[in-house]
């Protein structure tokens, strides 16, 4: 299971990424069932290339199963902290890689960095804004009551609903949209305190979409502070808030922060928890 989450093999991993954000999706597909003897062999499989050859399969309209097969099981909740603490460890020990506030972690899966951290503040309902491949709220599905994510590309949707499917996993939600009209539409039959906010939104070019602006952050933070006030926040990717290119400032993001939340940033992750002072 710790072995999913990275790859002894880069070179098979860059080149199924780079045919994957070209839009080769079939070469893709095929270059994934005739290049992985190697891999085949170690088990060492990376959640991201499935993840990849996943949607090839399905944009490209081949036979899901043949990379289905190859998923790991769902996280248990209890695996969760191991495989982080797995992580950390070896980032920990890898000489080469250099920490910083917003560094991109070599070995940590930000999702369930962020996944964990919801756990420990008792959180049971999960939202991801910015679906990409699925894989995320995949493995999380065991962990929390109800997960939802929200993607603004259609095919990463349909994707990402087969999968669910293929799995049986009836307590993930899949939805088409505008990720702050979606978050403006949901409700919750529990406390704003058990809800976990995993905000990733954003244009990231190659499959991901800009139908709704580049980053609709600033929108999702005004809706989920005015709804769920109390929620677990963890906004991804804060590097990219420069305010260039259609993003927002750091400065504009913690103006919207209301009193009572304490805010740290790790891995490049704002994480935002209501204080218990």
């Amino acid at each position: 299971m710790l072995g999913m989450f990275e790859t002894n093999n880069a070179v098979f991993s860059t080149t199924l990424f780079e045919l994957f954000w070209s839009g080769q999706f079939q070469d893709a597909f095929v270059f994934f069932n005739k290049a992985t003897e190697a891999v085949h062999k170690t088990k060492w499989w990376s959640i991201s290339d499935l993840g990849n050859a996943f949607v090839s399969a399905v944009v490209s309209k081949n036979d899901i199963d043949a990379i289905f097969q190859y998923y790991p099981l769902p996280l248990e909740p209890w695996e969760l902290p191991l495989v982080v603490r797995h992580q950390r460890l070896k980032e920990a020990s890898d000489n080469k890689h250099v920490p910083g506030l917003l560094a991109q972690p070599k070995y940590i899966n930000k999702a369930l960095f962020a996944a964990a951290i919801g756990l420990e503040k008792g959180g049971k309902h999960f939202v991801e804004t910015g679906t990409y491949c699925g894989t995320s709220c995949y493995l999380l599905a065991k962990c929390f009551e109800t997960v939802t994510t929200i993607e603004a590309q259609p095919y990463l949707h349909e994707s990402a609903q087969l999968l669910y499917q293929r799995a049986k996993l009836d307590n993930v939600t899949a939805r088409l949209g505008n990720s702050a009209e979606v978050m403006a539409a949901l409700n919750f039959n529990a406390p704003a305190e058990s809800l976990v906010f995993f905000l990733d939104a954003h244009y990231s070019f190659g499959p991901t979409s800009q139908a709704f602006g580049t980053c609709p952050l600033i929108t999702e933070l005004h809706i989920l502070f005015n709804r769920f006030n109390g929620a677990t926040v963890i906004v991804d990717d804060m590097r990219c808030m420069t305010g260039q290119d259609g993003y927002p400032t750091i400065n504009q993001i913690l103006d919207i922060i209301p009193q009572g939340y304490v805010g740290v940033i790790q891995y490049d992750q704002l994480v935002l928890t209501k204080s218990s002072l």
